[in-house]
């Protein structure tokens, strides 16, 4: 047996990863990219983030524009927004500065292939807010090569008008990036760990970038 298959690797998860969910998601991408500096939609495996998956997403970018469309969206992203969102622009509803400033940070994912988390209020046409987090990872896609990005939303909590309502303003509350090892002779490498441990009392391995409306 190779002695590789023996080995343990543990996986700090970034304390300022609030939700469990995004939690979920980071330990998972981390355990399938491996040494890699990002994982391929191939290796992924629902079985371990099952219970996550309502919450889970995948956009893609245009090309030749800084836009960003939903591939996929799990039942609990879709009751958040209140409307199915597949296929659609991510920032149809967004305003100009939080369009601008996130979409800047999703083209870090997609470009230096490092992960980003971001907090959001969101609140719908009669005023009634709810929070959620957007943990975004960079993801393969085999059969384009296009990178994507691989993610969750969570809402920290579930008025009763979500699902009923759509949101339509959203602002942001924090912003950070997630900086991981890379491997450079073997960026999209499929080496990975043969077992994982995550633990969450890591070092903080996040850049807060500030900024906010004039």
């Amino acid at each position: 047996m190779d002695s590789t298959q023996s080995q343990e690797y543990s996986i700090d998860i970034p304390d300022e990863l609030l939700h469990p969910t995004s939690r979920t998601m980071f330990c998972h991408w981390e355990s399938i990219r491996g040494e890699s500096t990002v994982a391929k939609k191939s290796d992924l495996n629902l079985r371990p983030i099952k219970k996550i998956l309502p919450s889970v997403f995948i956009l893609q970018r245009n090309p030749l524009r800084q836009e960003y469309s939903w591939r996929l969206a799990g039942t609990g992203i879709c009751k958040i927004w209140g409307r199915e969102l597949t296929n659609d622009d991510f920032f149809r509803d967004w305003q100009d500065f939080e369009k601008q400033t996130l979409a800047l940070s999703f083209d870090a994912v997609t470009g230096i292939l490092q992960p980003c988390i971001t907090r959001v209020r969101a609140a719908n046409m009669l005023g009634e807010e709810v929070g959620f987090e957007i943990l975004a990872l960079p993801v393969l896609d085999n059969k384009s090569g296009n990178i994507q990005i691989l993610g969750t939303i969570a809402s920290f909590r579930q008025p009763e008008w979500m699902g009923f309502v759509e949101l339509e303003h959203f602002e942001l509350a924090a912003l950070r990036r997630i900086w991981t090892d890379a491997v450079p002779s073997d960026t999209f490498a499929a080496k990975r760990r043969p077992a994982v441990t995550c633990r969450t009392n890591s070092k903080n391995f996040l850049r807060v970038i500030d900024g906010g409306r004039d």
